[in-house]
């Protein structure tokens, strides 16, 4: 049985108790390391989730895959590329391997650190990237297992954006930190998509986008590889001044049991699950599909629908995140309605947009009228929950 012991927030002085034994470096980054491991942090996340999103830009421009193929069956055998069914496993690969490698991230985050579970699922993200357009040319298997091998990488995203937060963020900087990180979405979608444009139709293609991505991801995993530590105590460049501002307020943490079967059925949870699923289906469905959208239906050119797909981002970066999806699939439905109204052939599309706008409104309905803004008994210290009792 785990024992629970006295909770009390921890005050400057009480941060680290012996000063002089820690050792730190001359430079300090003018007591703002937590800064630097922020932005440091956020580039991580940004170009991990880069490695996922550039499969759904290059789908519009590789057809050289089917072309060259052709000319190498005199046009008696059809490529896999031009197959639906392949085509959209592609697509969910990335969400297949996201399953796979979130199950043992909190355990491995538990057992390892962060720093050394984060540095893997970058490698892993980045030799993704890499090996792609090898896995093309190899055939369709290669290509979905090196899909999957993105989506592992991008796993332990939300998880960073969770645990940075808390261990590196005063208490008073925490949410700032937590929605700085979280803007890894957008930032990733309004690099890659522009950059990706201009690649495609440049003389270097659309293989060097992999390679580009692939290998920045590597330099960046390794300056963090480097230059991360999963606590600033143990960072030489944090001084005991920023230290203390770290410190000051924080809980010290208990080991106990999680509670899974309150949390699961907490109605708060659910609610935020539900509300999360219908917002996020909006997001990536259009994430996914977007750069296909503008370029097969609305027919702009491939460097147009990078910058066109890059800009509902750009606002979603800037302004409140629930009204800019909200913005961002009401102008798209527009759009699609407007087309769609002219070209009866391909009906599908308005269909998809209306669905996709229904799920968010009745997923996120219920949400400000069940949500509890107190926090649930079971994640208070259990000492805390006597003295209520009483």
């Amino acid at each position: 049985m785990l024992k629970s012991c006295e909770v009390h927030p921890t005050t400057s002085s009480e941060a680290y108790p012996f000063p002089d034994i820690r050792k730190t470096s001359n430079f300090v980054f003018w007591n703002r390391t937590r800064l630097y491991i922020m932005v440091l942090t956020l580039a991580c996340l940004t170009f991990i989730q880069m490695n996922t999103l550039t499969f759904n830009f290059t789908v519009i421009c590789m057809e050289d895959i089917v072309e060259d193929h052709h000319r190498l069956t005199n046009y008696t055998d059809t490529h896999w590329f031009e197959r639906n069914t392949e085509k959209s496993l592609l697509f969910s690969g990335a969400a297949i391997g996201g399953l796979i490698g979130l199950i043992p991230s909190v355990p491995l985050i538990s057992s390892l650190g962060l720093r050394n579970v984060q540095t893997i699922s970058g490698l892993i993200s980045a030799a993704g990237a890499i090996l792609f357009p090898l896995a093309v040319s190899i055939g369709f298997s290669a290509s979905l297992i090196c899909r999957i091998l993105q989506g592992v990488g991008s796993a332990i995203m939300f998880t960073t954006v969770g645990v940075v937060p808390g261990v590196w963020a005063p208490s008073r900087e925490a949410n700032t930190f937590m929605a700085i990180l979280s803007c890894a979405l957008q930032l990733s979608n309004i690099i890659c998509m522009p950059v990706s444009g201009l690649l495609c139709e440049s003389v270097l293609g659309w293989r060097s986008i992999y390679y580009l991505f692939g290998a920045l991801t590597l330099v960046v995993y390794g300056v963090f590889w480097f230059t991360y530590t999963d606590d600033p105590k143990l960072h030489r460049n944090v001084s005991q001044k920023e230290l203390g501002k770290i410190s000051t307020g924080k809980i010290e943490k208990i080991k106990e049991s999680v509670p899974y079967l309150a949390v699961c059925t907490d109605p708060t949870v659910i609610i935020t699950w539900v509300s999360c699923f219908g917002g996020n289906m909006g997001f990536f469905v259009l994430s996914l599909y977007g750069p296909t959208y503008l370029r097969e239906i609305l027919k702009f050119d491939v460097r147009e629908t990078g910058f066109l797909s890059a800009l509902p981002f750009i606002l979603s970066a800037i302004i409140n995140r629930l009204v800019a999806q909200i913005a961002f699939n009401f102008a798209i439905v527009s759009s699609g309605l407007n087309i769609m109204g002219v070209i009866k052939c391909i009906q599908l599309w308005t269909i998809l947009f209306l669905f996709i706008t229904g799920i968010i409104i009745v997923c996120n309905a219920g949400f400000p009228f069940i949500t509890k803004s107190e926090a649930a008994d079971y994640t208070k210290p259990r000492n805390v929950k006597v003295e209520n009792a009483l």
